[in-house]
């Protein structure tokens, strides 16, 4: 496979493009990057970077969850798909709904 930024720079579908602007982004795209990718880069000084990781789908449960204390990028983890149903409830506010007997 080939980096879509940079087509001389073969990277496998575990390996993430250098954590910097446009590729960061680009590396957000990418349904099969590693999940301590996904980790790293929400720790790029680029902070469009950094919100497009914490709502990224393969990011490790604990650290949406750290992120999810973290002033600037809350509201990014909040919208991560993989966050527990559970949690989201909790977030919002809202009661879990039960069925009707």
């Amino acid at each position: 496979m080939t980096d879509p930024v940079d087509p001389g720079a073969a990277r496998g579908p575990r390996a993430a493009p250098r954590p910097i602007g446009r590729r960061g982004r680009l590396a957000a795209r990418d349904p099969e990057l590693a999940p301590e990718a996904a980790d790293r880069l929400t720790r790029d000084p680029d902070a469009d970077v950094r919100d497009a990781f914490a709502r990224h789908p393969r990011l490790p449960l604990p650290r949406i969850m750290e992120l999810l204390d973290d002033e600037e990028l809350t509201h990014a983890a909040a919208a991560n798909p993989a966050l527990p149903a559970a949690t989201m409830r909790r977030l919002a506010g809202t009661p879990r709904h039960e069925e009707a007997p």
